[in-house]
């Protein structure tokens, strides 16, 4: 079906988070859709770029056909900045896009992932030197490899950086310039900035927890992904599912810096590319 140059003003996505994962995507999913200015699909999450490209992008733009009221339209989803061929395929369907990224620091990224992993039932046995030795962990903390691509394919002002550290100390300014870098109104005061969106949690029953996650990856690949966001956002199932987590396992400092080792080299790097300092938390020099 061809799609006249006029439909890019009116429901085509002009602004994506692209990472990193458990770096507050859900917070600012949730913040944005209460600004009156912005439109954001029922699912979050679409994954269109990585993992369902096959749809064809008119699939894709079926999601955002109610936005074309809305002066900003997005999606966010965590793993769109994890490979090469996505920062290529963003470029060439959205080249104007806006791209959002927040990242967080490299230990605490990697704790909160690994609780996570626990409340969906999975990596049941794995200890949290397991889980951050692995090379997928890792390499979703590779911020400056994981970035670069972006940054040689889009202009630097269409890419915001924000840290995590600065949504959890001012999260009315954070809110602010995303809003100004999607391009609406920054001044717009919506609620509950002070509440945390996912808070670490354990599952009530962990094989029930596991099913809900694969079931929810089965009906993802069906092309239902805001059926996947209506269930995930309900407080009653997320009551019946998970409890609060009482206390979070303490890392070890033998691991945490391992792990500012690992990434010490290529975080030099990373100020230069994105243009700001890393927060003094990162612990980097």
């Amino acid at each position: 079906m061809h799609r006249d140059s006029s439909d890019l003003s009116k429901h085509f996505p002009n602004f994506l988070y692209i990472g990193a994962r458990k770096a507050g995507s859900s917070w600012m999913y949730e913040v944005l859709r209460q600004h009156p200015q912005v439109f954001v699909p029922v699912a979050k999450d679409i994954r269109f770029f990585d993992q369902y490209y096959h749809r064809g992008f008119d699939w894709y733009l079926s999601f955002f056909e109610d936005g074309s009221a809305y002066p900003a339209r997005g999606e966010l989803w965590h793993n769109y900045f994890l490979a090469e061929k996505t920062a290529d395929r963003i470029k060439q369907h959205l080249p104007d896009v806006r791209l959002l990224c927040c990242l967080r620091e490299p230990m605490d990224m990697i704790l909160s992932n690994y609780l996570y992993s626990q409340t969906l039932g999975l990596d049941n046995g794995v200890s949290l030197e397991q889980f951050a030795r692995r090379p997928w962990t890792r390499r979703n903390c590779d911020y400056y490899w994981r970035l670069l691509p972006f940054f040689e394919r889009f202009p630097r002002e269409n890419i915001l950086v924000l840290f995590f550290d600065e949504l959890k100390q001012d999260p009315a300014d954070f809110a602010a310039r995303m809003f100004r870098h999607v391009g609406v109104d920054p001044s717009v005061t919506v609620g509950n900035l002070n509440q945390r969106v996912l808070p670490a949690t354990a599952p009530r029953n962990v094989l029930l927890a596991r099913l809900a996650f694969k079931t929810g990856q089965q009906v993802r690949a069906l092309g239902l992904a805001n059926l996947v966001g209506v269930v995930k956002r309900d407080e009653v199932f997320r009551r019946l599912m998970y409890r609060k987590l009482e206390q979070k396992p303490t890392v070890p400092p033998a691991l945490a810096a391992e792990i500012r080792g690992h990434f010490h080299d290529s975080y030099l790097q990373l100020p230069e590319l994105i243009g700001r300092q890393l927060p003094d938390s990162w612990d980097v020099c």
